[in-house]
């Protein structure tokens, strides 16, 4: 999962805006600038328990909203209350205020049905996970939060003489080592808990049998009550199971147009999110490129100016030596100055000529790269029509997908008779007990 902007909003106030660009990211500052605090609201996003302490500055503000794109390439916005409660998750990159419709809400606790941990976990294949407690062999689900602390490490922590396995609490030390074991080899503690014997086993399982046993008796009663044939019932549920699967075909083909709509939609996404991030790349390199090629200029002219004043110095004969003096009749060029004119001026002559070629060269790339990010712009001014042309085919698909779906949810209990449910919970009684040795 990779961040990508971290937004602290309020209903009156202009959002204050951190954004994060793939591969490594650095926010510095002096002391007292906020950078502490946007580590612990970033993990405050991802399902910690209290928010951060508040500070002066966000007075104004009541929501924080963090951007992330998943490990299977979905973009999501987790969105909560700066004073605490649950989370809400919204498709896509979304830097506004959220509305109801658009959120779904899942809880911080990783215990509760809907949370962002169990989320998250299942992002990443480790759902259902287990992770040892104690010497004992004691279990317990693994939560998001034990892999994000490996994440989000303070600048406290860092300088800890202690391993940055373990927090230093004795309680937690034998969890946060099979933690650290589940990262480096994949393996978890589930096999423990199949290891372990239950002595009440057999009895559950008896009365498991006898309140299955029960079950089916009060199902074959109820058939044999039923007025209806069993061959004319059979017949009727195969029909229905016919229905249901022609209904699931007509879903599949009203959902397939939607699920092209939006790959399509993320591709150009993606497709416009590169180009921003090459555009800002050529702005930076062609900075950088026009301050070189000042530098030439004023290379150039130095060196233009030596050429012209060591021709107007060979010009006129019996002149002082400018660099060690000498008068004409005694000066020794080859053994006693260092200023040998012509062959400081051949040298100014073979620099100038050597600038110029780079300078060439450094116009050229400049115009390529000039070339390059007209380009860009053209095709982003593409882009977008496009991206707002899918948005409005998706918004007009989701009326006739979520029509579908509701005829054929509401045919599931609808067309099902008393009495054929009754032969399919009497079926499935039946073959839940088969091949079950009970116990004396």
């Amino acid at each position: 999962m990779q961040l990508r902007f971290l937004i602290i909003s309020g209903p009156q106030s202009k959002p204050a805006v951190v954004d994060f660009l793939p591969g490594l990211n650095v926010i510095y500052g002096g002391s007292n600038t906020g950078k502490s605090h946007i580590l612990r609201m970033i993990d405050y996003l991802l399902a910690a328990s209290k928010p951060p302490r508040p500070i002066a500055e966000q007075a104004e503000y009541d929501l924080a909203h963090l951007g992330v794109v998943c490990n299977d390439g979905t973009e999501k916005t987790l969105v909560r209350a700066l004073k605490g409660g649950d989370i809400r998750i919204i498709d896509g990159l979304f830097r506004a205020r959220p509305t109801p419709d658009q959120e779904i809400t899942v809880s911080a606790r990783h215990g509760a049905r809907a949370s962002l941990s169990k989320t998250l976990l299942e992002q990443l294949g480790a759902a259902d996970k287990r992770i040892q407690t104690n010497a004992a062999g004691a279990t317990r689900d693994l939560s998001y939060r034990d892999l994000e602390r490996f994440a989000i490490v303070n600048e406290t922590k860092i300088q800890e003489d202690t391993s940055p396995v373990l927090t230093g609490q004795y309680t937690t030390k034998t969890a946060e080592t099979a933690v650290f074991k589940f990262l480096l080899v994949g393996v978890d503690d589930s096999a423990i808990d199949m290891a372990k014997l239950d002595a009440s086993r057999p009895l559950r399982q008896a009365a498991q049998l006898e309140l299955l046993d029960q079950q089916i008796r009060e199902v074959e009663r109820e058939i044999t009550d039923a007025d209806q044939d069993h061959d004319e019932l059979r017949q009727l549920d195969l029909t229905l199971d016919n229905e249901l699967a022609a209904s699931f075909s007509v879903q599949e083909a009203a959902e397939r147009d939607y699920r092209v709509l939006t790959t399509q939609r993320r591709q150009l996404r993606r497709e416009h999110e590169n180009i921003r991030d090459r555009i800002d790349e050529i702005d930076t390199l062609q900075a950088r490129f026009t301050l070189l090629n000042d530098h030439y200029a004023s290379d150039q002219e130095r060196l233009a100016s030596v050429i012209e004043a060591g021709t107007l110095f060979a010009l006129g004969d019996g002149q002082t030596c400018p660099t060690c003096g000498a008068d004409p009749k005694h000066h020794r060029p080859e053994f006693a100055c260092d200023g040998n004119v012509d062959e400081i001026v051949a040298a100014a002559k073979a620099e100038l000529a050597e600038l110029g070629r780079r300078a060439a060269e450094l116009k050229l790339t400049m115009q390529g790269l000039t070339d390059e990010r007209q380009e860009l712009a053209a095709r982003a001014r593409k882009v977008l029509p496009a991206l707002e042309a899918l948005q409005a085919d998706i918004l007009r698909e989701v009326p006739s997908v979520q029509t579908v779906r509701t005829l054929t949810n509401s045919k599931r209990p609808v067309t099902r008779g008393p009495t054929v449910r009754l032969l399919r919970l009497r079926r499935r009684l039946t073959g839940s007990t088969a091949g079950v040795q009970r116990p004396g």
